[in-house]
């Protein structure tokens, strides 16, 4: 996106009595949407299903300690590969520095930021963005351990159903 570009989005809203904050949101949410449905974000989450979905037992009600474990470090690795995409796609390239300063915050290394996932959690609620579809199932996977153990479990059975019928994944 060019600066002459940015200029006008940002008009058009201020124009249309939409704030800059919510103009930021959906570039954000834009972002976020092309690295949720991207090729190798899927294969990143099949590769991290396939290599823990042994350890989890769909006939215990029971949650095994080592499941926490296993969803802090999803929730780790989605959140760096997605704000890896999302700052490296807006980040980087962005002419507009109120999104940078907004949305990650620079780390001692000047080199690595962080998302700012307070500052984000907070835009949504302040705007009313309302999150839908595919893109509200992953958010509750990152947020909601029971919705994460049943993709895992999904993945288990469709798996076994693949190795029962000869197909090789």
């Amino acid at each position: 996106m060019t600066q002459k570009n940015v200029v006008e989005i940002l008009a058009f809203h201020r124009s249309n009595s939409e704030s800059i904050d919510e103009v930021l949101l959906d570039k954000f949410m834009a972002s976020l949407e092309r690295a949720l449905f991207s090729p190798e974000f899927e294969v990143f989450q099949m590769d991290f299903f396939a290599g823990i979905c042994d350890q989890f037992d769909e006939n215990i009600d029971e949650n095994k300690l080592e499941y926490t474990a296993y969803f802090r470090q999803y929730v780790s690795e989605c959140e760096k590969y997605i704000f890896a995409h999302i700052f490296d796609e807006l980040g980087r390239s962005s002419d507009d520095d109120n999104f940078r300063a907004k949305f990650f915050k620079q780390n001692d290394d000047e080199q690595c930021h962080d998302f700012d996932v307070q500052f984000f959690v907070n835009l949504i609620q302040t705007c009313g963005y309302s999150v839908n579809g595919q893109l509200s199932d992953f958010v509750d996977s990152l947020t909601d351990f029971a919705v994460f153990r049943d993709e895992v479990l999904a993945h288990k059975r469709d798996t076994q159903n693949f190795l029962l019928i000869g197909v090789k994944l």
